[in-house]
């Protein structure tokens, strides 16, 4: 496993004030404007989840249009909030947590804690200022 997935996942607690502000700042904004500039993935649906990491849970998602996830800026270690495909851009994350794993076709994410509902809706990935792992 690489070193500072581990790291990301230990400290992120430590930055909530951080990443909450960026939460905030990027909240405003077109949602598909957000998506062509790669900090948003749109229209996602949950199609597994694992323990690992430490007793972190593991959300893989697959977009719900096709086969491949749009293009995207995304890379693992970066902290991202999990959202509603529908809810407004300034509504609370289902979710905060750091990206594990990339594929074409996937990307898994580690949570702390995971929502009790909303998994079946589709969903949401949105990438956050990475002031964890600078």
């Amino acid at each position: 496993m690489p070193r500072c997935t581990l790291s990301c996942l230990i400290i992120l607690d430590a930055y909530n004030p951080e990443i909450s502000a960026s939460i905030s700042s990027g909240a405003s904004g077109n949602l598909d404007s957000a998506q062509k500039r790669g900090s948003t993935i749109l229209n996602l649906k949950c199609v597994d989840v694992q323990t690992g990491l430490m007793g972190k849970t593991l959300l893989e998602f697959q977009s719900t249009k096709g086969d491949v996830l749009p293009a995207h800026k995304f890379g693992t270690h970066d902290v991202v909030v999990l959202k509603l495909n529908k809810a407004d851009s300034g509504s609370p994350a289902l979710g905060q947590g750091v990206v594990f794993r990339l594929k074409d076709s996937s990307i898994t994410v580690a949570f702390d804690d995971i929502p009790e509902e909303g998994l079946s809706s589709p969903l949401r990935l949105e990438k956050l200022a990475n002031e964890v792992c600078n």
